[in-house]
Protein backbone atom coordinates (compact mmCIF):
# COMPACT_ATOMS: atom_id res chain seq x y z
CA UNK A 1 0.00 0.00 0.00
CA UNK A 2 2.78 2.42 0.91
CA UNK A 3 4.54 1.77 -2.39
CA UNK A 4 1.33 2.45 -4.31
CA UNK A 5 0.70 5.71 -2.49
CA UNK A 6 4.26 6.97 -2.90
CA UNK A 7 4.43 5.74 -6.51
CA UNK A 8 1.34 7.79 -7.35
CA UNK A 9 2.68 10.94 -5.71
CA UNK A 10 0.34 10.80 -2.70
CA UNK A 11 1.99 12.50 0.26
CA UNK A 12 -1.00 12.76 2.60
CA UNK A 13 -3.61 10.09 3.30
CA UNK A 14 -6.31 8.77 5.61
CA UNK A 15 -7.41 5.16 5.48
CA UNK A 16 -11.15 5.12 6.18
CA UNK A 17 -12.48 1.58 6.56
CA UNK A 18 -16.26 1.07 6.84
CA UNK A 19 -17.46 1.64 10.40
CA UNK A 20 -14.25 0.42 12.06
CA UNK A 21 -10.87 1.87 12.96
CA UNK A 22 -7.84 -0.36 12.48
CA UNK A 23 -5.43 0.89 15.14
CA UNK A 24 -2.58 -1.39 13.96
CA UNK A 25 -2.85 -0.28 10.31
CA UNK A 26 -2.95 3.36 11.39
CA UNK A 27 0.19 2.91 13.52
CA UNK A 28 2.02 1.19 10.63
CA UNK A 29 1.12 4.00 8.23
CA UNK A 30 1.92 6.65 10.82
CA UNK A 31 5.43 5.20 11.14
CA UNK A 32 5.94 5.99 7.43
CA UNK A 33 5.70 9.73 8.15
CA UNK A 34 9.28 9.68 9.35
CA UNK A 35 10.65 7.63 6.44
CA UNK A 36 12.66 9.54 3.83
CA UNK A 37 10.86 10.25 0.52
CA UNK A 38 7.62 8.82 1.79
CA UNK A 39 4.24 9.93 3.09
CA UNK A 40 4.34 13.32 4.80
CA UNK A 41 1.06 13.03 6.75
CA UNK A 42 -1.22 10.15 7.78
CA UNK A 43 -4.52 11.13 9.37
CA UNK A 44 -6.85 8.79 11.28
CA UNK A 45 -10.29 8.29 9.81
CA UNK A 46 -13.41 6.12 9.55
CA UNK A 47 -16.00 5.79 6.81
CA UNK A 48 -19.22 5.74 8.82
CA UNK A 49 -22.53 4.51 7.42
CA UNK A 50 -25.03 7.07 8.72
CA UNK A 51 -28.83 6.97 8.39
CA UNK A 52 -30.17 10.48 7.81
CA UNK A 53 -33.86 10.76 8.71
CA UNK A 54 -34.22 14.44 7.77
CA UNK A 55 -34.54 13.69 4.06
CA UNK A 56 -38.19 12.73 3.70
CA UNK A 57 -38.10 10.66 6.90
CA UNK A 58 -36.87 7.60 5.05
CA UNK A 59 -33.59 7.07 6.90
CA UNK A 60 -31.37 7.23 3.84
CA UNK A 61 -27.90 5.82 4.51
CA UNK A 62 -24.87 7.77 3.36
CA UNK A 63 -21.18 6.95 3.78
CA UNK A 64 -19.54 9.80 5.66
CA UNK A 65 -15.75 9.78 5.52
CA UNK A 66 -14.68 11.25 8.84
CA UNK A 67 -11.07 12.37 9.05
CA UNK A 68 -9.78 13.37 12.48
CA UNK A 69 -7.15 15.91 13.53
CA UNK A 70 -4.24 13.97 15.01
CA UNK A 71 -2.67 16.79 17.04
CA UNK A 72 -3.51 14.78 20.17
CA UNK A 73 -1.31 11.66 20.32
CA UNK A 74 -4.09 9.64 21.99
CA UNK A 75 -6.61 10.27 19.20
CA UNK A 76 -6.28 6.79 17.67
CA UNK A 77 -7.10 5.11 20.96
CA UNK A 78 -10.14 7.35 21.47
CA UNK A 79 -11.44 6.61 17.97
CA UNK A 80 -11.07 2.87 18.48
CA UNK A 81 -12.87 2.97 21.84
CA UNK A 82 -15.66 5.34 20.69
CA UNK A 83 -17.05 3.07 17.97
CA UNK A 84 -19.58 0.63 19.46
CA UNK A 85 -18.71 -2.96 18.53
CA UNK A 86 -20.54 -6.23 19.16
CA UNK A 87 -19.16 -9.62 18.14
CA UNK A 88 -16.31 -7.95 16.24
CA UNK A 89 -18.60 -5.80 14.05
CA UNK A 90 -20.05 -2.31 14.26
CA UNK A 91 -23.01 -2.24 16.65
CA UNK A 92 -25.51 -0.25 14.57
CA UNK A 93 -28.64 1.21 16.09
CA UNK A 94 -30.51 1.40 12.73
CA UNK A 95 -30.46 -1.72 10.54
CA UNK A 96 -27.05 -1.51 8.81
CA UNK A 97 -26.26 2.09 9.82
CA UNK A 98 -25.59 4.36 12.73
CA UNK A 99 -28.37 6.87 13.34
CA UNK A 100 -27.29 10.46 12.85
CA UNK A 101 -27.62 10.98 16.62
CA UNK A 102 -25.38 8.01 17.42
CA UNK A 103 -22.84 9.15 14.82
CA UNK A 104 -22.61 12.56 16.49
CA UNK A 105 -22.34 10.87 19.90
CA UNK A 106 -19.29 8.95 18.59
CA UNK A 107 -17.75 12.16 17.21
CA UNK A 108 -18.29 13.95 20.54
CA UNK A 109 -16.74 11.02 22.42
CA UNK A 110 -13.60 11.19 20.26
CA UNK A 111 -13.40 14.93 21.02
CA UNK A 112 -11.26 16.12 18.11
CA UNK A 113 -11.67 18.39 15.12
CA UNK A 114 -12.95 16.55 12.06
CA UNK A 115 -13.43 16.93 8.32
CA UNK A 116 -16.67 15.30 7.17
CA UNK A 117 -17.05 14.11 3.59
CA UNK A 118 -20.44 12.82 2.47
CA UNK A 119 -18.88 10.90 -0.36
CA UNK A 120 -20.35 10.21 -3.72
CA UNK A 121 -19.41 7.76 -6.42
CA UNK A 122 -20.51 10.06 -9.23
CA UNK A 123 -19.62 13.70 -9.81
CA UNK A 124 -22.11 16.56 -9.42
CA UNK A 125 -22.55 16.67 -13.19
CA UNK A 126 -22.78 12.91 -13.66
CA UNK A 127 -25.83 11.60 -15.46
CA UNK A 128 -25.57 8.26 -13.67
CA UNK A 129 -28.15 7.38 -11.05
CA UNK A 130 -27.16 7.66 -7.39
CA UNK A 131 -25.74 4.47 -5.95
CA UNK A 132 -26.39 2.89 -2.58
CA UNK A 133 -25.05 4.93 0.37
CA UNK A 134 -24.03 7.73 -2.00
CA UNK A 135 -24.48 11.40 -1.02
CA UNK A 136 -26.69 11.83 -4.09
CA UNK A 137 -29.11 9.18 -2.77
CA UNK A 138 -30.74 11.74 -0.44
CA UNK A 139 -32.07 13.71 -3.43
CA UNK A 140 -31.22 17.16 -4.71
CA UNK A 141 -32.51 19.13 -1.74
CA UNK A 142 -30.74 16.86 0.76
CA UNK A 143 -27.52 16.90 -1.24
CA UNK A 144 -27.54 20.70 -1.25
CA UNK A 145 -27.87 20.61 2.54
CA UNK A 146 -24.70 18.52 2.69
CA UNK A 147 -22.88 21.10 0.57
CA UNK A 148 -23.87 23.97 2.83
CA UNK A 149 -23.54 22.26 6.21
CA UNK A 150 -20.59 20.34 7.63
CA UNK A 151 -20.03 18.16 4.57
CA UNK A 152 -18.42 18.70 1.21
CA UNK A 153 -17.96 16.79 -2.02
CA UNK A 154 -15.19 14.26 -2.50
CA UNK A 155 -14.79 11.37 -4.86
CA UNK A 156 -13.82 7.90 -3.70
CA UNK A 157 -10.84 6.19 -5.26
CA UNK A 158 -10.17 2.52 -4.68
CA UNK A 159 -6.80 0.89 -5.09
CA UNK A 160 -7.10 -1.98 -7.62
Amino acid sequence: MIGGLVGNGVNMCAITDHDVFDFVLYQRLKAEETAANCIKKVLPGVEFTVAFSDFGGKGTSVHVDTVFDDADKDIAKRIASAIPVRNGKADYDEACSFSEQRYWDIIRKVDASVVLIAHQKNSLSSSNRPRKDDANSVGGEGFNEFLFMDYFEADEYLEP
